[in-house]
């Protein structure tokens, strides 16, 4: 009685294991917790599952982001490639896409972020329309630098006289003919100069 209770808790716990097997799936594990996971199932089963259905098992529980990329990038095949060598790719992959995420959300902001820096956005306030009468308005001119410039009066220029050829002094001074007040010093009469006596001009005529 007891052996056919021990064969038949055997017996159950193999086809729980078998069916965990078909079904097992990566999860929140990593890859080595989920190979570790895989391997323990392998082993409950009453019989052992062949390389080819471990690998296909392994490839298809994993994540597909991991599981694409090894067969695309590495040729990881489930019929061709080894145990270690797909748990080994694997590894590799998911430890090139954790570095690759934390460049991400490094530089990338939230979406939720994005959608709070909107809501906090200050409005502008909105400008007056520009009408003809601001256009035709006069600027305002900045004034200038008030420069304290300094002149110096030119000094006094003195206009020298003018100058005339050398002439007689009498002729230059005595007007062009005698006055009715002018008195005549070679007879004392008035009308005419002595130059121009004519009782010097007859005494003069006689001799």
């Amino acid at each position: 009685m007891i052996a056919l209770r021990r064969q038949f808790l055997v017996d159950e716990l193999s086809r729980q294991a078998a069916d965990k097997f078909e079904s097992a799936d990566q999860g929140s594990r990593d890859i080595h917790a989920f190979q570790a996971y895989l391997l323990k199932l392998a082993d409950q089963m009453a019989e052992y599952p062949s390389p080819v259905a471990l690998n296909r098992r392994f490839l298809k529980g994993m994540k597909s982001s991991i599981s694409s990329a090894i067969v695309a990038t590495r040729g990881i095949d489930a019929e061709l490639s080894s145990w270690e060598d797909i748990v080994q790719a694997a590894m590799d992959q998911e430890r090139s896409l954790r570095y690759a995420s934390s460049f991400t959300k490094t530089t990338i902001p939230r979406q939720d972020d994005r959608k709070d820096q909107r809501r906090e956005a200050p409005r502008m306030a909105p400008r007056p329309p520009i009408t003809s009468s601001m256009t035709n308005r006069p600027r305002s001119v900045m004034p200038q630098a008030q420069v304290n410039i300094t002149t110096t009066p030119a000094p006094f220029a003195r206009v020298a006289p003018p100058t005339y050829g050398r002439t007689n002094n009498t002729q230059s001074t005595r007007p062009s003919g005698a006055k009715p007040t002018d008195q005549c010093r070679a007879c004392g009469g008035y009308g005419h100069w002595a130059s121009e006596c004519p009782k010097r001009l007859r005494t003069h005529a006689i001799e």
